[in-house]
């Protein structure tokens, strides 16, 4: 699998591209993150209101429910399958932190890779460690 890097750069006059485990991770982040974006056809990301929401189940079933749909559809494409109990999460009171413990299958290479969301308001969005 191979793709063009992001940000988009010019090298010696050609787009550089990425491949492997970095594309596939990068489909994946663009993918989880909040993507608020102004054109209503980009349908990509989680809903950027879950990180104003309380952390409960609700939120949390709402988080899971959607980050299976995504990997539901990667996995029809043959990139990756979400690992059995994933997501799971974590939270942090203290600074009012929801975070969630990603782990997948990268199909092409079968190798198990693990990613945290982190979901606070303070930054406005979805972030990734």
């Amino acid at each position: 699998m191979k793709g063009l890097e992001v940000p988009i750069e010019a090298q010696n006059g050609r787009l550089i591209t990425v491949a492997g485990e970095d594309q596939l991770k990068k489909i994946l982040m663009l993918n989880l993150s909040n993507c608020d974006s102004a054109n209503p056809f980009q349908d990509l990301g989680l809903d950027p209101g879950i990180v104003f929401r309380l952390d409960d189940p609700d939120t949390r079933a709402l988080i899971r429910s959607q980050i299976v749909t995504l990997f539901k559809r990667f996995e029809r494409e043959g990139r990756a399958r979400l690992a059995n109990g994933s997501p799971s999460f974590v939270s942090d009171t203290a600074t009012q932190t929801l975070m969630a413990d990603v782990r997948y299958i990268n199909l092409e290479t079968t190798t198990e890779v693990e990613m945290r969301l982190i979901f606070e308001s303070s930054l406005g969005g979805v972030a990734h460690q």
